[in-house]
């Protein structure tokens, strides 16, 4: 049986609280088809893309991403970052 990889791909340009940014949703959006797929064709990571994320459906994708029966999971987040002291 082949491995089952996962890869949940975030990329958000907009938020409430910051200046747009312009490449996270393009940086998603190239980086999924060579996720998806070996260069030969043959299937590798099973790609989930995100434009935009509340907390509580970036919980949800994230376990969703690490359920049992992945053999590989990645995340990979382009976005604004804040600090927070808790």
């Amino acid at each position: 049986m082949p491995d089952l990889r996962r890869a949940l791909l975030v990329g958000i340009d907009q938020y409430d609280n910051f200046n747009r940014l312009g490449g996270c949703v393009n940086d998603v959006h190239r980086l999924q088809p060579l996720l998806a797929h070996h260069e030969n064709g043959d299937p590798n990571f099973d790609c989930v893309l995100r434009e935009t994320a509340t907390r509580d459906s970036l919980i949800q994708d994230v376990q969703a991403c690490v359920a049992p029966a992945a053999d590989l999971a990645l995340l990979y987040f382009a976005g604004h970052g804040s600090g927070d002291s808790n």
